[in-house]
């Protein structure tokens, strides 16, 4: 199997359309040995796989890549929808007008109808994280059961795991809590906090700042337990590098 094919977990939702949509998503975070591929194809213009300083914190080619900025993930994204042959006019995102993943550059207007790959909105990642769970951690509550699901402050060591080594959630993805830190493609904004309905899942579409911090969601291999949780959402100025991310795209279901 070619090493920018993924493994993936349907969940049927609905985008006020006429048919049934499916989002497929990743089943682990982009590894180490994917990136790996990625970076070489890119002439040395994004973050590379193998760098000295990544070393003590990326040990094995199966653990999560860490460290690649916001645009870089995107960039990733219409990559891999190039190499599954997918007709360009489905590639969610579109660089700058100089051509570059990098500020200024955005995703195409209802990129969630489209059936290319893309990071997955922040309503969609937490929606899987839950797999139907309202507790805390997709398993329940307690931090007794923690280190069997997620690689945290606790087990981590200080560095990634290699990706499904511990248990998935009930929908099969695997490292959703722990290990890297995962990218979300929306804008970072704080939840309305005087309503008592649920904020609609409707990503903006507009120029990507570089001053304008990105969702990112899951806590990471060196996070205290507390901010290992399904709610639990920091942010990041898209140039930042701290974290990794895992791959999603739409399906259409006719009728």
């Amino acid at each position: 199997m070619s090493t920018w094919r993924i493994m993936c977990t349907l969940l049927r939702l609905s985008y006020r359309v006429s048919h049934t949509v499916i989002l497929a998503i990743a089943t682990k975070e982009v590894t180490r040995a994917q990136w790996r591929v990625f970076s070489k194809s890119q002439a040395g213009k994004v973050w590379a796989a193998d760098q000295e300083r990544l070393k003590p914190v990326i040990r094995t080619d199966d653990s999560p890549m860490v460290g690649m900025t916001w645009y870089e993930a995107a960039r990733y994204c219409n990559w891999l929808s190039e190499q599954e042959g997918i007709l360009k006019e489905q590639w969610c995102y579109e660089p700058n007008d100089k051509g570059e993943y990098g500020p200024g550059m955005k995703a195409k207007p209802e990129f969630w109808k489209l059936t290319g790959y893309r990071l997955p909105t922040e309503a969609e990642w937490e929606f899987a994280c839950r797999a139907g769970a309202s507790t805390s951690r997709y398993y329940g509550v307690t931090e007794t059961l923690l280190s069997k699901y997620a690689w945290y402050k606790v087990n981590g060591e200080g560095h990634s795991w290699p990706v499904a080594s511990l248990k998935p959630n009930d929908l099969g993805l695997f490292d959703m809590q722990g290990n890297a830190g995962e990218w979300c493609y929306d804008a970072y904004d704080n939840y309305p906090s005087a309503s008592k309905e649920a904020a609609a899942d409707a990503p903006k579409t507009g120029v990507v700042s570089a001053v304008r911090s990105r969702v990112l969601r899951g806590g990471s291999f060196a996070s205290p337990p507390s901010r290992v949780r399904s709610a639990y959402r920091i942010s990041s100025r898209p140039a930042g590098y701290i974290m990794g991310f895992r791959s999603s795209r739409t399906y259409h279901l006719f009728p």
